[in-house]
């Protein structure tokens, strides 16, 4: 008679729930770095080296 390895309980992990946790943090850190480096307003352009501008 054979006698077979039992492995223990594994407890399984929701992969949907690692994806979106994860889209939350990258969202939060996508917004972090917009507030952090000021991305929403810009420069006055009249105020710039015209290479400035340029790029």
């Amino acid at each position: 008679m054979q006698s077979q390895t039992v492995e223990p309980f594994r407890h399984a992990r929701v992969d949907v729930a690692d994806v979106l946790r994860g889209l939350a943090v990258l969202g939060i850190i996508l917004l972090h770095s917009i507030e952090h480096f000021n991305y929403y307003s810009f420069p006055d352009p009249a105020t710039q080296p015209a290479f400035l501008n340029f790029i």
